[in-house]
């Protein structure tokens, strides 16, 4: 009888022996090495000949005693890619990417009358790069790591959008008229980033990172005819400068 419950103390002491360390260990942070990410941010553009042509346009507004466009000097970005990586310190990036941001006035100048005045800047990256990871910081089971890099970008569908719809208006209403104009050209870029990466002992991590674009698109021509898009102010080619500095989030699920 006694070595019966001598036997069944030592099972006991066997089981939870085995059980107190693994209710009592922490899960180690994962770092997948494919991973889908999701991001969105914003960013400053320069956009100086955009903007020079809505300041020509608002004299003809604010002659009449129309409040005139406002000039975009920011834009939200979004983007969808993959983060693989090669070694823990190393992860190559691809991608694709869309800033977009518009300004736009709207005047009613008698009844039944409509004017929808509206200028819009749009732009589709292309990105390849790499980040290059620092050591990292361990807290249980959350791991944070630095990381330095950057890239190149492929911008197509770049295109601007000056556009002018009236309703019921009359040649003492009338401003522009309707009418719609699309001008584009594609160009390559870079960009360089700097950020975090923060890992849990789950599939998904999150990266919180800061960046400088460099982004031109030199001499612009119209969508429909392909003839050079000449700035109405000056008669000079028409270029787009979204070069800037933003700020950026994303969500990277692993698999």
């Amino acid at each position: 009888m006694i070595r019966r419950h001598t036997g069944a103390a030592l099972a006991l002491a066997a089981i939870l022996g085995t059980l107190i360390p693994v209710s009592t260990a922490h899960a180690a942070a994962i770092i997948h090495r494919f991973n889908l990410e999701l991001g969105g941010g914003f960013t400053t553009v320069q956009a100086d000949n955009f903007n020079k042509q809505l300041d020509y346009t608002n004299l003809f507004l604010e002659a009449r005693g129309n409040q005139g466009l406002d000039h975009i000097t920011y834009s939200f970005v979004y983007d969808i890619g993959l983060r693989f990586f090669v070694k823990p310190s190393f992860a190559l990036r691809a991608g694709v990417g869309q800033l977009r941001n518009q300004t736009e006035q709207e005047y009613l100048p008698a009844i039944h009358q409509d004017i929808h005045i509206r200028a819009e800047i749009l732009s589709v990256p292309i990105f390849v790069g790499g980040d290059y990871y620092f050591a990292p910081y361990n807290q249980g089971d959350f791991q944070a790591r630095a990381f330095l890099g950057g890239g190149l970008l492929s911008q197509v569908t770049n295109r601007v959008t000056y556009q002018s719809f009236e309703s019921g208006t009359d040649n003492t209403t009338t401003i522009f008229g309707t009418f719609v104009t699309n001008a584009q050209r594609d160009s390559p870029g870079w960009y360089a980033e700097f950020g975090v990466h923060m890992f849990f002992a789950l599939r998904y991590s999150v990266v919180l990172n800061g960046f400088y674009r460099s982004s031109r698109m030199n001499a612009l021509y119209y969508s429909a005819s392909k003839q050079p898009f000449l700035n109405p102010s000056d008669g000079k080619p028409f270029d787009l400068d979204l070069t800037g500095m933003g700020a950026r989030g994303a969500l990277c699920i692993g698999f």
